[in-house]
C-alpha cells in the first residue's frame, strides 16, 4: 500500500530508497538470525516476515520499472528474451544447484555463505525477472500455458487457494488420516473451498467494490 500510494503522489524516488533500503537490509537480518537470542525468536525465528520481505520489495521494483521505463524494459526483454529467461531461471535454481552439490559432498564456503544469505534474495529476483518478462512478451514459449483456460481459472482462485492452503496442506496425523492424504487428495478439498471462498466472499466484494468506485467518482 504504501508503493502504491508514493507511486501515485509521484514520489518515486523515495519508493526507490525504500525498496533498495528493504532489498539490503533482509541479508543482514538472516546473518544475525544464525546466533538470534530466544527471546527474539518471533523477529529472526525461520517463519519471520523479516527474513523474505525482500521478495515483495522486488515485485514492487519490478512494477516501478515497468511502470517508468517501459519502452527500455520491452526493447531489452524483447529482443534479448532467452537470456532474459536464462538468468531468470539461473537466480531460482541457484539454491538447489548448492544443496545438491552439498549431498554429493562437494562444498564451497562462499557458496554457502551466498546461498544462505541471499538464496531466497536471488530466487525472488528471478520469479520477479520472469514475472516481467510474462508481462512484456506474454506470447513467448511456454507463456502460452498461462492463457489456458483451467489455467486461468486457478488464477482467479489464486488468492483464495493462498489463504486457505495452509489448513489442508498439513501433516495427515493433524486430520487422523493415513499418508495417502499426501499423494493429493487435500488439493481437492482446498479447491473446492477456494471457490467457495472466491464466488461466494471475494467476488460479490470486489463488485462492492467497484460499485462504490463508481459512485465516487460520479459523485
Amino acid at each position: 500500500s504504501i508503493f502504491i500510494l508514493l507511486v501515485r503522489t509521484n514520489k518515486i524516488q523515495l519508493a526507490t530508497k525504500i525498496l533498495v533500503f528493504a532489498i539490503s537490509i533482509v541479508p543482514f537480518f538472516r546473518l544475525f538470525g544464525a546466533a538470534y537470542p530466544e527471546r527474539f525468536a518471533p523477529l529472526f525465528g525461520i517463519e519471520s516476515p523479516l527474513l523474505c520481505f525482500d521478495s515483495l520489495a522486488f515485485g514492487c521494483a519490478c512494477a516501478i520499472l515497468y511502470a517508468h521505463k517501459r519502452e527500455t524494459i520491452e526493447r531489452h526483454f524483447k529482443t534479448r528474451s532467452v537470456l532474459v529467461v536464462a538468468v531468470a531461471l539461473m537466480l531460482i535454481l541457484f539454491p538447489h544447484i548448492v544443496t545438491r552439490l552439498e549431498q554429493i559432498q562437494i562444498q564451497n564456503f562462499t557458496l554457502n555463505f551466498v546461498m544462505i544469505e541471499f538464496g531466497n534474495s536471488l530466487q525472488a529476483l528471478g520469479f520477479s525477472i520472469l514475472l516481467l518478462h510474462s508481462v512484456v512478451a506474454p506470447g513467448w514459449s511456454f507463456y502460452r500455458i498461462l492463457n489456458w483456460a483451467w489455467v486461468r481459472q486457478i488464477g482467479i482462485l489464486s488468492y483464495s487457494l493462498y489463504i486457505w492452503q495452509q489448513l489442508f496442506w498439513r501433516s495427515p496425523e493433524n486430520w487422523q488420516l493415513n499418508h495417502v492424504w499426501w499423494m493429493g487428495l487435500w488439493i481437492i478439498p482446498l479447491f473446492v473451498v477456494a471457490a467457495i471462498s472466491y464466488y461466494g466472499l471475494e467476488r460479490p466484494f470486489l463488485k462492492l467494490r467497484n460499485r462504490y468506485r463508481e459512485l465516487k467518482l460520479t459523485g
